[in-house]
């Protein structure tokens, strides 16, 4: 085996005699010796790019007739854009249309995904219907009853939305006033705890027997005491805010179908509500829509006691295949919907 030996000749007379000079000499040496790692004739790959090709106005040649591309040259420059300001519109989705009552027999879960809330949508999606609607204070609710001349629509309006308030105010203040206005209202839902599950006429008897001199006496209080408060306070504003939509609060004491508050829907929505974000970057206005679509269809199949998967996937199956006609298209909204199995077995 060969070995091989590298041979180094110092000159030991060159050499500092200070320890601290040679380790000085030697770092001067490293920084020269050591290549700088700089990005040198290019900007960074994720910026956008678009070229400018630079010609010469003639391309005829004196000698041969035509110039002839013989190479590039590119060279990179950062191109400022001027800032640009815009208005970003949120599309909240889907749009809530609670606890409907009157001629839907069955519950219903309406979605709608749109760039507005003017309250256009809301009259769109019911234009056909008829009765009672439990909602919170939105108003484009308002603009859905102020439209229909026959009175054929009425709103029940939420008493959480109109207890937040006043909790609110309490929390930051320790008002009495506030708290004598929750603690009436907890009397009502000790009643509603009571009663819950009941037929509807039993609950409503309860409501006239208990309920409705509770309700009565809140609304004397409220008005009493309005008056005197300074108008700009929270307090005051939040008595302002239940008086106004009184007549919807009370709407639940002559109807035992109707619930005192909009939880039953909040709670349903709250899945859809935790992927929000997700639903911002649908694509467009048409991909939000259908995915509004979707959410419906699934939400309403779990009010009616329906298996999502299953429906969607006997009602995807009966569309394709021309098995259901335009004309019984109603069949399958997921209250009227029956199985495969169910529909055999008749």
């Amino acid at each position: 085996m060969r070995h091989h030996h590298r041979v180094v000749q110092i000159d030991l007379a060159a050499l500092p005699d200070d320890p601290a000079a040679l380790q000085r000499n030697q770092r001067k040496e490293r920084r020269r010796t050591a290549t700088a790692n700089r990005n040198r004739g290019a900007l960074p790959a994720h910026l956008p790019r678009y070229e400018v090709v630079i010609d010469v106005e003639s391309k005829k040649c004196p000698c041969c007739g035509v110039l002839h591309v013989i190479g590039d040259d590119r060279t990179e420059m950062l191109d400022l854009v001027p800032a640009q300001l815009r208005v970003k519109v949120g599309m909240p989705a889907p749009l809530r249309m609670p606890h409907l009552r009157g001629c839907c027999r069955s519950g219903a879960r309406a979605g709608a995904a749109d760039r507005w809330r003017h309250g256009e949508h809301p009259i769109a999606h019911l234009a056909a219907f008829r009765g009672i609607l439990q909602v919170d204070g939105y108003a484009g609710y308002g603009k859905l009853v102020k439209a229909r001349t026959d009175g054929s629509i009425q709103l029940a309006f939420c008493w959480v939305h109109a207890r937040r308030l006043f909790y609110e105010f309490y929390t930051s203040t320790q008002s009495p006033l506030a708290a004598e206005v929750l603690a009436r209202i907890a009397r009502l839902y000790e009643i509603e705890a009571e009663i819950r599950g009941q037929p509807s006429d039993i609950r409503q008897a309860v409501r006239q027997r208990r309920s409705r001199p509770l309700v009565e006496d809140l609304q004397r209080w409220l008005q009493e005491h309005l008056s005197r408060l300074p108008g700009w306070s929270d307090l005051a504003k939040a008595m302002r805010y239940a008086l106004a939509h009184w007549d919807g609060l009370i709407l639940y004491l002559d109807d035992g179908r109707l619930e005192m508050d909009t939880n039953i829907v909040e709670r349903a929505i709250r899945p859809i509500t935790i992927t929000r974000k997700n639903s911002l970057f649908a694509g467009s206005v048409a991909g939000a829509r259908r995915w509004a679509i979707a959410n419906t269809l699934i939400q309403s199949c779990k009010l009616n006691d329906v298996e999502p998967l299953a429906y969607l996937t006997d009602v995807l199956q009966r569309i394709v295949s021309g098995q259901i006609k335009n004309h019984q298209l109603h069949a399958l909204l997921p209250w009227n919907w029956r199985p495969p199995a169910t529909i055999a077995a008749a």
